[in-house]
């Protein structure tokens, strides 16, 4: 990865500056005692619970997300002085991430016990079962892996948002879901600024790896949640409007124009979308 490492810690320092001004308790915020008192959690539907509890478990990976960063990014002796300490840097902000993103989980499986919805025993079950499955990361090329990571945030960040606006009648859940969006949104314009820091340093030999990892795209967990597909129907079913594709209608634009103008242009292309993927809202 050519990145100077200054421009990197320049970067990690920023993204950590505005993460610090936007913390957020998982506990204060929320009344967790009363929940399953109110009227939020009768009036929520049966397929709305089901989309917070797959949320749940996607976010709940976190250990397995982290693990695979931290074998990508070492600091000991396996690599050198330069890499190390390019990595340590790097890992500034895979800490901070590894947080946010726990937080999220628990936030929702706070929810989730709090609101009566479901068996404690059978989520305990559940969420002990797929934590304990291997997660592989989509690439250790450094650029296509934070493509991948880029997209996944934006995806979230969408589906979360469009959640947020079915369940109007649910104060507390929308209340997490803005806060969980909020942060989506800075983990996607993050992973994006760093691509595009590489682009810029490793120009269009970039190109085609990035390419790669656009059309293999799929979210987290995809080849590892049981019943991925029925899941994700519910999870779609339930925040009405929400189609990931949405997400994604720039990338065609982009890929096409990037055919019409040859590699000369290559780089450019996919910089307008790297820089126009954290500005996508929901339609």
């Amino acid at each position: 990865m050519p990145i100077p490492v200054e421009h990197i810690i320049a970067l990690v320092n920023r993204y950590l500056k505005t993460s610090d001004t936007r913390a957020w308790s998982r506990f204060d915020e929320f009344d967790w005692p009363n929940l399953h008192k109110t009227d939020e959690v009768r009036k929520l539907t049966d397929v709305q619970v089901a989309a917070v509890r797959t949320s749940l478990m996607i976010e709940d990976h976190i250990p397995g997300y982290a693990t695979e960063y931290f074998r990508l990014f070492p600091v000991d002796a396996s690599v050198s002085r330069e890499d190390a300490w390019r990595n340590r840097n790097i890992l500034h902000f895979v800490f901070q991430w590894c947080a946010e993103e726990d937080r999220h989980a628990h936030g929702f499986e706070l929810y989730m016990r709090s609101s009566g919805r479901v068996d404690q025993e059978d989520l305990t079950r559940e969420m002990v079962h797929e934590g304990m499955k291997k997660y592989t990361a989509p690439s250790d090329n450094f650029s296509m892996l934070f493509t991948y990571t880029m997209l996944q945030e934006k995806a979230t960040q969408l589906y979360y948002q469009t959640l947020y606006q079915s369940v109007e009648e649910a104060p507390v859940l929308r209340a997490l879901l803005k806060r969980l969006f909020q942060d989506e949104a800075r983990h996607c314009s993050y992973f994006s600024d760093l691509v595009l820091l590489d682009l810029k340093t490793g120009g269009d030999v970039l190109v085609e790896k990035i390419k790669t990892a656009l059309d293999a795209f799929a979210m987290p967990m995809a080849d590892l949640l049981d019943n991925y597909k029925r899941q994700a129907i519910t999870m779609i079913r339930a925040a009405k409007g929400y189609d990931h594709r949405s997400a994604f209608t720039q990338l065609d634009e982009i890929i096409k124009r990037y055919a019409r103008a040859g590699s000369q242009s290559s780089t450019y292309a996919v910089e307008d979308f790297f820089t126009a993927v954290p500005n996508l809202s929901p339609a």
